[in-house]
């Protein structure tokens, strides 16, 4: 079941922009919308810089994680996958 994130706070808003402030941490977010992905697939398509984008998100709560069997994992030891939390954002703010 996929969410919507509101923001009400300008605070959050900040926060929110730095999480997709490049395109890496963008297409990192857009490829987690559609299913679980394993670190092992960012990593190789992202390089560390993918690996940093999931760590920003989970710190965020952007992302729900949940670890594989060891079967489905590397060398037979078990990774973390990763799937968006929120499919969208909405944004209703009022500054002075």
């Amino acid at each position: 079941m996929m969410r919507t994130k509101v923001v009400n706070d300008s605070t959050d808003l900040v926060t929110l922009l730095r999480a997709f402030d490049n395109k890496t941490k963008k297409d990192v977010f857009y490829e987690l919308l559609g299913d679980w992905r394993p670190l092992s697939d960012i990593k190789e398509k992202y390089g560390e810089e993918g690996e940093n984008a999931l760590d920003i998100f989970d710190k965020m709560k952007l992302v729900e994680t949940k670890w594989t069997t060891p079967e489905e994992g590397i060398d037979g030891r078990p990774q973390k996958k990763y799937r968006s939390y929120y499919s969208s954002f909405n944004i209703n703010i009022s500054c002075p």
